[in-house]
Formats: structure tokens, C-alpha cells, sequence
């Protein structure tokens, strides 16, 4: 199950990687489960936190698709946003802190009925139409439920010879990939086998 990610190493990424081991489930799992999985991996000694997303930053998959949504900027025009899908602790887990607002944390919830709480980054906020973060705050996203309540700053997702684009972060409500934060405490190979043992224990019929 352990697919470890390799970050670019030749330009900043927008975080640390070095404590980060991201590890990919093969097969579907039930919400309920998937987040009993993660909570347990929290757990594991030498582990700082773990969180899901649909990708990690600097992975390419090779399917040369890019999931995107098109959106109204303020003035009524369209522009195509970046879609990520990550878990409610995504930026706690990358130490990656807000630049105005807040980012997602274990507390998320919807901020209304109907509505949808959104992180953009710095980019996205530009392409929107607003002149600052702050002005994005609270507002939301024209034609949509989505209600921005941070910006985050621009992280390569993407390859090096790609410009950041604009992009919204959703919490997700599957998962695909788990990164995991190491404290330094245990070698990451033992943290890996722990990992390992942990699906086993969770998922005996799917090895």
C-alpha cells in the first residue's frame, strides 16, 4: 500500500516535504473506515499527524488530467479554477498556515445549509476579481455555495515548468492518499512498517 511521493527538489515546493511519507490506498474504502485507518496511523509513535487528499503536491500521475471547475469572477466573467480535494487537517499536517482567514482544521464543518466553506490561494484570489485577501474573506465564490474562509499560500501541485494556477481547496469527503508527518522520534522505515501493519490489522483481505 506504501507509495512514497518524491518532491521536487529543485524548487521550493511551498512546505517542507522532508517529514512527509504519503502513502496510497489500492483499493476503495468506506469513509467511516478510511477515517478509523487515519485516526490510527495518528497514532503510531513517530507520527506528528496524518490527513487525506485526493493527490500530493508534486506527484505526477501520468494521466495528464487536472480536475478544474469554471467559476464567475466578480465582474460576471468565467475563469477555471484548480480543484483539490483535501481532509479537514490537510494544512495542519503540511504546516501550511493561512495568509488571511483561516485554513481547514478538525473542526470543519458546513458553514451553513447550502453552503460550502472554501480555502483559495493567492492566485485564485487574483483571477476572482478581488483586490486582496481580505477582501475575499467571507465572500463567496459568484454562482456557487462556496463561502471563502482562507487563503493559503500558492504550493507546486503541479510540475516545475508549470505556473501555479489558480486554485480551490474542498474537503473531501473520500479519500485516495494519505500523507503522513513524522516527528523525527522513529526512523521513517519502522514508521513505514507500522503503517503497513495498521492496514493489515484494519483491511486483513486486502494486503
Amino acid at each position: 500500500i506504501l507509495w512514497q511521493t518524491q518532491f521536487a527538489a529543485s524548487a521550493p515546493p511551498g512546505f517542507d516535504p522532508a517529514p512527509l511519507l504519503a502513502v496510497e490506498l489500492q483499493v476503495p474504502t468506506a469513509p467511516s473506515s478510511s477515517e478509523a485507518l487515519r485516526a490510527a496511523v495518528a497514532q503510531l509513535p513517530g507520527v506528528a499527524g496524518a490527513t487525506w487528499s485526493g493527490n500530493v503536491p508534486g506527484r505526477d500521475d501520468h494521466t495528464g488530467t487536472r480536475g478544474s471547475t469554471n467559476v464567475q469572477r466578480i465582474d460576471g466573467s468565467s475563469v477555471a479554477l484548480s480543484v483539490q480535494m483535501v481532509g479537514a487537517d490537510f494544512f495542519k499536517v503540511y504546516k501550511v498556515p493561512a495568509l488571511a482567514g483561516r485554513v481547514f482544521d478538525a473542526r470543519e464543518r458546513q458553514a451553513a445549509e447550502g453552503e460550502q466553506n472554501v480555502v483559495l490561494n493567492q492566485a485564485a484570489v487574483t483571477a476572482l476579481g478581488w483586490s486582496s485577501m481580505q477582501q475575499a474573506l467571507g465572500q463567496r465564490v459568484n454562482g456557487s455555495t462556496w463561502r471563502v474562509v482562507g487563503v493559503a499560500p500558492d504550493l507546486r501541485w503541479e510540475t516545475l515548468r508549470d505556473p501555479v494556477r489558480p486554485m480551490m481547496y474542498l474537503v473531501l469527503s473520500d479519500n485516495g492518499l494519505m500523507t503522513v508527518r513524522l516527528d523525527g522520534s522513529v526512523a521513517r522505515a519502522e514508521v513505514e512498517a507500522d503503517v503497513a501493519a495498521v492496514w493489515r490489522r484494519h483491511y486483513p483481505a486486502q494486503p
